[in-house]
């Protein structure tokens, strides 16, 4: 019996892995891995054709698999309720404020709220092994992100669904240094702001989620982890530069009582990536100058006040509606019905406020401050460990989400991934340890085979 719960936990979590890493190095289910070997094709689908690929099985399949393994292990865990609460009240409202929606925004969002708790009551109850996944993730996107950089082009990985990346293309990002356009790096995303953020979160996941001592794993992790730095670094995302510096910081600092034990050996991981970014720095440092000084540029100029253009118009939308808002998913067709050249706006709290109304801003405000408050008693109390590991995710979720959505659940299905992992990371950290004597045994029993 024990084997063969075994055997179920490793292709259940095999099949999670595949899923996250497909799902985190492909811009689009709509070309890419995706629609690799073809099983049906949509003439129109979430607002466009689609052709579902094999791949698309992967999360029915992962889901089989777990249901499976569940009748054999029979315990099951909700997360912790600082998480867990909020979440579900968010997941309701929304769902109510998708009344009357179209087709198209059913199905993504409803599929953004169902990728989220999927992700998240898998991690909390089985706590897949996230050190590979997020190296693979972390490999993939930075290599081909400092490739694109360093070239000035894409890769030609259109079966990968590479988008074609020129410097002189209309609607390619770019930064504008030594008087001409610089590409910056996209790697397999739709914008260098997603791939700051995913690789942001990913290498804060990627320290949380080693139980061993980082010194045991250094040939391992060092060299993932910095060029995870330089594919963040050449993203040039400002709000994933801040989250993941910020991240790092408080893991630090949390974590000085044990590295004060252990040594200062075990700050020698840092150095490799800190090494690597002053060398790109010190190359490269003029085009974090025109990212971060140099603001009344044309290129930068024009960002900003669209972002502040676009958060006028969510206020806006707010007052004309304040206890419902205009409707899940539907802040960019609103504000595009007053003002002309409307975007998404790229903050969670306005665009909760715009769309679901003071209520969803209410619970927007809770879910993350919740985990948070939690957070800080596990600190008080003393346990340094497990607050590093859950401070340090949740902080670059809650710095990237004031400036952009590209971590927020309802951002889109990747978005809604790396919400998951993060929420998932920090219940995991909230809850009770193994080894708590009010564990029952058989719940005890049920984790040795996990793991």
């Amino acid at each position: 019996m024990a084997q063969t719960v075994k055997n179920n936990v490793a292709l259940t979590h095999l099949l999670f892995g595949l899923l996250i890493v497909t799902s985190l190095t492909t811009p689009s289910w709509r070309y890419g891995p995706f629609s690799w070997w073809p099983l049906w094709t949509f003439e129109e689908l979430a607002g466009g054709p689609v052709q579902l690929g094999a791949l698309n099985l992967l999360p029915v399949l992962f889901v089989l698999s777990w249901v499976a393994l569940q009748t054999k292990r029979r315990t099951w865990r909700w997360g912790a309720s600082s998480i867990t609460y909020p979440l579900f009240l968010f997941s309701l409202w929304a769902l109510f404020r998708l009344e009357g929606a179209p087709v198209r925004l059913l199905f993504i969002y409803a599929g953004d709220l169902a990728f989220v708790w999927l992700i998240y009551l898998y991690y909390v109850n089985l706590r897949p092994p996230l050190v590979p996944i997020l190296a693979t993730v972390i490999v993939v996107q930075s290599t081909v992100g400092c490739l694109q950089f360093l070239l000035q082009r894409d890769l030609g990985l259109t079966l990968m669904g590479e988008l074609p990346l020129n410097p002189a293309f209309e609607g390619v990002t770019v930064l504008s240094a030594r008087g001409e356009p610089w590409l910056r790096a996209y790697g397999l995303t739709a914008h260098p702001n997603l791939l700051g953020a995913l690789l942001a979160l990913s290498l804060m996941l990627l320290l949380s989620s080693d139980r061993k001592r980082l010194c045991a794993k250094q040939g391992y992790v060092l060299p993932v982890f910095a060029l995870g730095l330089a594919g963040l670094f050449f993203s040039f995302s400002r709000s994933a530069w801040l989250g993941c510096a910020l991240g790092l910081v408080a893991w630090l600092i949390i974590k000085r009582h044990r590295f004060a034990l252990a040594g200062r050996r075990a700050l020698w991981w840092l150095i490799p990536g800190g090494l690597l970014l002053a060398l790109v720095f010190l190359v490269y440092g003029d085009l974090v100058l025109s990212r971060v000084v140099n603001l009344q540029q044309p290129v930068e100029a024009r960002s900003i006040t669209q972002r502040l253009y676009d958060a006028q118009l969510a206020l806006q939308l707010t007052r004309q509606d304040p206890w419902l808002g205009v409707g899940l998913g539907r802040n960019m067709e609103a504000a595009s019905q007053i003002g002309a050249d409307a975007e998404r706006v790229h903050n969670v709290l306005l665009l909760a406020s715009a769309e679901l109304g003071l209520p969803g801003l209410a619970l927007v405000l809770i879910l993350l401050l919740a985990p948070t408050w939690a957070l800080w008693k596990l600190y008080r109390q003393g346990d340094y460990a497990r607050a590093a590991a859950g401070v340090s995710p949740w902080l670059v979720v809650l710095v990237v989400n004031q400036f952009d959505t590209t971590l927020w659940l309802t951002g889109n299905w990747q978005t809604a991934i790396l919400f998951g992992l993060a929420a998932g990371n920090t219940a995991y950290q909230l809850m009770r340890p193994a080894n708590d004597p009010s564990r029952s045994r058989g719940q005890e029993e049920a984790d040795r085979n996990v793991e």
